[in-house]
């Protein structure tokens, strides 16, 4: 039997599903050998029971106290990363936080002091990699087992376009707010959802065909998805060297949901069925042109989309690179 020692920021949010609890929960599933232990607190004598420590976005002065002892009591560390948290921009709320000597330093520290890193992206692991050669591309995945298999689809008459983000996002909306304005305004049978934060343009929409609501849990808004349905998601993302490490995991959600995906003409998200603008003037033609298509476009891309997801993004597909890495720690 193996024993991981699984630490996370915030074991339930929607990192947490993407990189940490969700994906080595399934891992521990498929296998009868390992087990995943929560530790309160970190000492010799409770390291002296697991058999390697796996760390998600670890910045803290904790997280730092925690990879040293692990390597003191000769145990192999395994970090994960899906931002890249030596770049977050300055209008971005966690900036405060991140861009700490500190916290920049503790990072740095971390990552070399790893047996193995994974992240969601190619661009997180060029960053990484003067700090550690033994890094590996493990993309946020689609866990078909938890949130079930992808719903009926039917375009509606009336478009629903929906973005969904949070507060990090402030200055990303500015890419969309001339276009989310003027077409809301020339197309008043479309609906427009922003689900997470209230964007300011928001004001400027049509009330009765504009809603906000607030965040919810991430087992919630898989359900979510399978009942709106919306028709298409939007991905608007300011051009800067943090969004383009970000993963494509709104696109999967999209897909999902059975619609098709406005982003950025960036490696992450040229995939199959996606539209890609290429700047911020360039999102109202390109959404102008998605809100204009035949329903059976808009479910032609979606569709390719979802099947490109089945072949290569489920988790049960991406797992075995997991299960890989942990035959290389705990042999």
């Amino acid at each position: 039997m193996k024993n991981l020692a699984v630490i996370c920021p915030s074991q339930t949010d929607a990192t947490s599903f993407y990189r940490g609890v969700g994906p080595l929960a399934e891992l521990r599933r498929e296998r009868s050998d390992l087990a995943l232990t929560f530790i309160n607190s970190i000492d010799w004598a409770t390291l002296k029971l697991c058999d390697a420590v796996f760390l998600q976005r670890p910045f803290s002065n904790n997280h730092l106290m925690i990879a040293e002892l692990t390597k003191r009591n000769r145990l192999p560390l395994w970090l994960d990363f899906d931002d890249d948290l030596f770049c977050v921009p300055e209008w971005n709320p966690c900036a405060a936080i991140y861009n700490k000597k500190e916290i920049q330093k503790n990072v740095a520290t971390m990552a070399a002091l790893a047996d193995v890193i994974t992240v969601s992206t190619e661009a997180i692991r060029e960053r990484l990699l003067p700090l550690n050669k033994n890094i590996v591309v493990v993309p946020n995945a689609f866990d078909e087992r938890l949130v079930g298999a992808r719903p009926e689809h039917k375009q509606p008459d009336a478009p629903l376009i929906m973005w969904r983000g949070s507060k990090t996002h402030r200055k990303d909306l500015n890419v969309a707010g001339e276009a989310c304005i003027q077409l809301s305004q020339a197309n008043p049978n479309a609906t427009w959802l922003f689900l997470g934060e209230t964007p300011w343009f928001a004001d400027y929409m049509p009330h009765k065909n504009t809603i906000c609501a607030e965040p919810i849990d991430p087992i919630e808004y898989w359900e979510f998805l399978g009942k709106t349905k919306p028709s298409i998601m939007i991905v608007p993302l300011n051009d800067c060297e943090f969004n383009r490490s970000k993963s494509n995991i709104c696109w999967q959600e999209a897909s999902f949901a059975g619609a098709a995906t406005l982003a950025p003409n960036w490696p992450e998200w040229k995939k199959p069925g996606v539209t890609n603008y290429e700047n911020g003037a360039d999102f109202l033609p390109k959404l102008m042109a998605m809100l204009e298509a035949s329903k059976v476009q808009l479910s032609c891309n979606a569709n390719k989309s979802w099947q490109y997801i089945n072949e290569n993004l489920l988790l049960s597909i991406v797992n075995k690179k997991r299960h890989a890495i942990l035959e290389e720690l705990c042999p």
